[in-house]
């Protein structure tokens, strides 16, 4: 299947400048491939971003998200870290939208996904999210690794 590029649409969608460099390293790593493979992603090549980061293991048949690694500014904003869990485990999603489907579209059509919006945890705290979520694939062919960016800016609202 020949690679989409839909390249510049994306980079219009992306509204947090971290997150567009994570995409941009992501289509280095793509180049004309449809996936750039795990084993490329180079942790030192985006230190800056390692605190705001979540990886997650694609578990098919049935379709799973386990989570194998996940920065402390991730795990903080939940509350709690939940590395090794699975994404669908009870409490685990502590925001309630449309990632879990999202990341089945992406398994499917090995394309990133982005989204940004207003959120609000039980405890109260609320703000925006900024969320992308990229693929990646162990043999090159499917996806097999999910790797996404998240950005809590606390007291800051807006349409999810």
């Amino acid at each position: 299947m020949p690679v989409v590029d839909d390249t510049e649409d994306m980079r219009r969608q992306v509204r947090h400048p971290r997150l567009l460099e994570l995409l941009d390293y992501w289509l280095k790593l793509r180049g004309g491939r449809r996936l750039p493979r795990k084993s490329e992603f180079d942790p030192a090549a985006v230190p800056r971003l390692l605190a705001n980061l979540m990886l997650k293991e694609v578990q098919h048949d049935p379709l799973r998200f386990r989570i194998r690694l996940e920065g402390e500014q991730v795990s903080a904003a939940r509350g709690f870290g939940a590395t090794g869990r699975f994404f669908d485990e009870p409490g685990v999603v502590v925001l309630k939208d449309d990632a879990l489907a999202a990341y089945a579209e992406m398994v499917a059509d090995c394309r990133p996904r982005y989204s940004d919006g207003a959120f609000s945890y039980k405890d109260g705290r609320a703000g925006r999210l900024y969320r992308l979520a990229l693929p990646f694939s162990g043999e090159g062919q499917t996806v097999d690794f999910i790797i996404t960016g998240l950005y809590h800016e606390l007291g800051r609202g807006g349409g999810w």
